[in-house]
């Protein structure tokens, strides 16, 4: 084989990373669900909770803000705790402003591992300086988890 050949095969090989990777980020992107598009949404700094400690989830909870949408990107880690236990609708609210909402889905957990996305649809468009909060309850061994953020448009 020749250099020609083996630059080819190079430049082959970079092109089909790069293609399965945009096809990876479309796939496992937590907004693939959503009904905004990129230009309209504002990620904020992700928070965690917990350790992997014995008994304890760590959650780390990343939000996406669009319009009236609200996506949580949710990673869930533990090394003794079955998170198959864990209805994240029933467990999860977000608090904005004096009104509380509920998920209108939730990617099921499963093993010791998770992410997903929690999804929350609200009446009042998220697009002033206010504070929201999710509250996640009944997960070890921190019982009520309070993730705040502030929306600065």
């Amino acid at each position: 084989m020749n250099r020609d050949n083996y630059a080819l095969f190079g430049i082959l090989f970079v092109v089909i990373v790069l293609i399965g990777y945009a096809l990876l980020s479309l796939v496992y992107s937590p907004l693939r669900n959503s009904s905004f598009s990129v230009d309209e949404i504002k990620q904020l700094p992700a928070q965690s909770t917990g350790t992997t400690n014995p008994g304890d989830v760590e959650i780390t909870l990343t939000p996406y803000i669009g319009g009236k949408e609200v996506i949580i990107a949710a990673a869930f880690n533990t090394h003794s705790v079955d998170l198959s236990a864990f209805d994240i609708r029933q467990a999860a609210v977000l608090q904005y402003q004096t009104k509380v909402y509920s998920p209108t889905s939730a990617s099921p957990l499963q093993g010791h591992h998770g992410s997903g996305e929690i999804i929350f649809k609200t009446d009042l468009l998220i697009k002033e300086d206010k504070e929201f909060t999710v509250t996640l309850t009944g997960i070890p061994l921190i019982q009520e988890r309070k993730y705040s953020w502030r929306y600065l448009p």
